[in-house]
């Protein structure tokens, strides 16, 4: 999926094109290791608590 994302996504000419923290593969990781927590708590446990955590917000 990763290799194909322009199916994807919305707009393919905008959508996972810079370079970020939450690129397309990494967030279809993320959405399957969501356990019941809050989205911060599980935002915070699978990028290991860092202070650069990406937001609950940016990953909506």
């Amino acid at each position: 999926m990763n290799d194909s994302s322009s199916l994807f996504v919305v707009d393919s000419n905008k959508n996972f094109t810079r370079k970020r923290k939450l690129l397309f593969g990494s967030t279809l990781f993320n959405v399957l290791l969501l356990e019941s927590g809050s989205l911060k708590d599980e935002m915070f446990k699978l990028f290991g608590y860092k202070l650069d955590t990406p937001t609950a917000s940016s990953f909506v």
